[in-house]
C-alpha cells in the first residue's frame, strides 16, 4: 500500500465520519426546532461551516504528521547506513524499526535457505535492545511456520489480528509482542524473503495503514542496505582473489625470465670463456652513447639485481628503471636482458 492509498483511505474514513456527524446533528435540530425551517437552516450553516474548518484542520495534522514519520523513517535508515556489517545491521535494525514506526517493540528474523532465525534481541525505545538467551542457536522450519511461510509465498505484509493466528507465530514473536495485533513485512533480496519483520498494530486502529506504509518502506530501505553489504563483501573478496592471483602470476613471470636469463647465459658460457679480461668491460665508443644514468642501471643489472631493488637503490621509479634498460638493449642490439649482459661484457660491439 503507498502513502496516496493510505491518505486517500483516512480522507475516505473522515468524508464517512463527518457525513454521519451532519446527519445526526441534523436530526437533533429537526427534534429541537420542530417545523421552524429558518431557524434550523441557520444553524445547519453554522455547523456546516464549523465541520469544514474541522475538516481542513484534521487534513493539515494529517500532512504535518505524515511529513514528521517520512523524517523520523529516514533518519532511522540513515543510522542503519552507516554500518558495514551484517552483524551490525541486524543488532540495530528493531531498535531503528521501533522508532521509524513510533512503536514499543520490534523484532527481526532472518530467512536463510528455508530456516527461520530469530534476532538476539528485540528493539524497544525504552530498552533499546533486550538479548534474550534462551533463543540462541533457535533456527525453524519455514514451511511449518504458517505466517512465514504466507510471506514467503506472497512477498507482500501479512496482518496478524486475531487469536488464532496470532498462536501461529514462532514462540520468539509471540513472546515480544505479548498478544498485540501485528504485522509482518518481509525484506526481500532478488526475488526472494531473506528476513522478517514484526511490527505490532497502534492502538488506534485508523493508524493501521500508516503502520503497514511505514512498515513497508522501512523493509524496503533495509533491504537496499543489506544488499549494499553483501556487495561490498563481494567485491572485496573478488579484489582479493584478484591481488592473490597476479601476485602469482608476478612471481611465474620473474620466476620464468630468470630461467630464460640462465639458460641464454649458460649457452654463451664457451664464448664469454676465451673472452679475454680485457674485453669485460664495455667498449669506450658504445659507452659514450650511454647517459650516466643507463650506466649505472647497467652496473647494477649486470650483478643480477632486479627492476625493484634497482628502483630503490638509485630512488627512481620501476617503470623508469625498465625505460633505461630497453634504451640499452636498443642500443646494443640485444633481444633481452641476458642478451644485453652478455653484449655488455663479453661482446661489445666495434
Amino acid at each position: 500500500m503507498t502513502e496516496i492509498d493510505a491518505q486517500q483511505n483516512s480522507d475516505a474514513r473522515v468524508d464517512a465520519l463527518l457525513l454521519q456527524l451532519i446527519h445526526a446533528i441534523r436530526s437533533e435540530i429537526e427534534v429541537a426546532y420542530g417545523n421552524d425551517h429558518e431557524a434550523r437552516l441557520q444553524d445547519l450553516l453554522i455547523l456546516a461551516t464549523e465541520v469544514f474548518v474541522l475538516e481542513q484542520e484534521w487534513r493539515r495534522h494529517w500532512t504535518r504528521n505524515a511529513t514528521r514519520r517520512r523524517e523520523v523513517l529516514e533518519a532511522s535508515l540513515g543510522r542503519l547506513r552507516a554500518y558495514r556489517t551484517e552483524s551490525e545491521l541486524f543488532e540495530q535494525i528493531c531498535v531503528e524499526s521501533s522508532r521509524a514506526c513510533g512503536t514499543d517493540r520490534a523484532f527481526f528474523a532472518c530467512i536463510d535457505r528455508g530456516t527461520w532465525i530469530p534476532s538476539q534481541s528485540f528493539g524497544s525505545r525504552n530498552l533499546h535492545g533486550t538479548a534474550i538467551e534462551q533463543w540462541n542457536g533457535l533456527a525453524l522450519q519455514v514451511d511449518a511456520l504458517p505466517l512465514e511461510s504466507e510471506l514467503a509465498g506472497k512477498l507482500r505484509t501479512v496482518v496478524v489480528d486475531t487469536v488464532e493466528r496470532k498462536e501461529q507465530a514462532p514462540p520468539p514473536v509471540q513472546k515480544v509482542m505479548q498478544n498485540h495485533s501485528f504485522v509482518i513485512t518481509a525484506i526481500p533480496s532478488v526475488g526472494t524473503v531473506t528476513g522478517a519483520l514484526y511490527v505490532p498494530f497502534p492502538p488506534r486502529a485508523s493508524e493501521n495503514d500508516e503502520i503497514i506504509t511505514i512498515v513497508e518502506r522501512f523493509a524496503t530501505g533495509v533491504a537496499r542496505i543489506w544488499d549494499r553489504i553483501l556487495m561490498a563483501r563481494l567485491v572485496k573478496a573478488q579484489q582479493t582473489y584478484v591481488h592473490k592471483a597476479l601476485s602469482s602470476t608476478e612471481w611465474i613471470m620473474t620466476s620464468f625470465d630468470t630461467a630464460v636469463d640462465l639458460v641464454q647465459l649458460a649457452g654463451r658460457a664457451g664464448s664469454i670463456a676465451t673472452v679475454t679480461e680485457s674485453s669485460t668491460v664495455p667498449h669506450s665508443t658504445l659507452e659514450n652513447q650511454m647517459t650516466v644514468r643507463e650506466r649505472e642501471v647497467m652496473s647494477l643489472v649486470s650483478i643480477g639485481k632486479n627492476d625493484n631493488d634497482i628502483a630503490q637503490e638509485l630512488a627512481i621509479a620501476p617503470s623508469t628503471v625498465k625505460s633505461h634498460i630497453r634504451n640499452t638493449m636498443r642500443k646494443f642490439g640485444a633481444v633481452n636482458r641476458a642478451d644485453l649482459i652478455s653484449r655488455y661484457y663479453a661482446f661489445p660491439p666495434r
